[in-house]
């Protein structure tokens, strides 16, 4: 069971606005370096959040060690349960490791994005890169689409194009760490996404933005223009794009004169 978001957060918590206990961690490991905030929903602070906490978990199992040998007083909260919880597990270094490089992925693009310069035009093809990036770590290279179009309606469900589990690539810190477990392949096998799991396929989420997608890639990119006539390059995408909004107001027209007569 993976448990990083859990862990990442109870190392956190168990050190928040407790002076007596961060100084009772300092004077056992001396160590003053302490857990960085984690936010699940907040993508950009993940890698800080896991970096922190691979350079100060020799000092967290240590401090550990040492409650339960009853020298430092027990915290008695929830958070060092789930730090006691997640000692035990003997893939947690390597399933942080497999985190890690999972968030260095988003990363340039998560960063690039937060800015107020208008970056829409570059939209399609970054997110093409990021998700081509994903996919290659548990996809066969050859199953993969050459064309954003149909990567973004690729069928990930399919088990014919995962990646067996030793194939699978889960960066290299994590294959470093679990070279010396005796079996190295249960962490792969548990990062290989299950069927349930790929509610959030590139099509389902480029599937509401189907309209947009096209406008920036046909005929608002600066790569496209740059290289022909703004005319050519943009007169038959803008058309076509005209057409297909026409038939969403169509749609939109007959279903709204539907239900008036009801």
């Amino acid at each position: 069971m993976w448990i990083v978001e859990k862990v990442l957060k109870a190392l956190h918590y168990l050190f928040q606005c407790a002076p007596a206990r961060r100084e009772d961690f300092s004077s056992a490991t001396e160590c003053s370096t302490f857990p960085l905030p984690f936010c699940g929903h907040r993508w950009l602070e993940n890698l800080p959040a896991v970096e922190r906490a691979l350079e100060v978990w020799p000092s967290i199992v240590k401090y550990v060690d040492l409650v339960r040998a009853k020298k430092v007083k027990n915290p008695g909260t929830s958070s060092f349960d789930s730090v006691c919880e997640a000692q035990m597990d003997s893939l947690l270094l390597a399933k942080f490791h497999f985190f890690m490089a999972i968030s260095r992925v988003f990363q340039p693009f998560l960063t690039k994005y937060q800015t107020d310069v208008p970056m829409m035009l570059f939209l399609w093809e970054d997110l093409e890169t990021l998700m081509r990036n994903l996919l290659k770590r548990f996809i066969k290279r050859e199953a993969l689409p050459q064309t954003p179009y149909k990567l973004v309606r690729l069928d990930v469900v399919d088990h014919a194009m995962w990646l067996s589990p030793k194939e699978v690539d889960i960066g290299m810190g994590a294959t470093v760490v679990i070279k010396v477990m005796s079996y190295p392949s249960s962490l792969r096998m548990s990062c290989t996404v299950r069927p349930k799991n790929w509610s959030s396929s590139p099509s389902v989420l480029l599937k509401d933005a189907e309209l947009m997608c096209f406008c920036i890639r046909s005929c608002l990119s600066p790569i496209l223009i740059s290289g022909h006539s703004a005319k050519n390059c943009c007169s038959y995408p803008m058309a076509k794009l005209k057409l297909s909004v026409g038939f969403q107001q169509i749609k939109r027209l007959k279903s709204a004169t539907f239900r008036r007569r009801e």
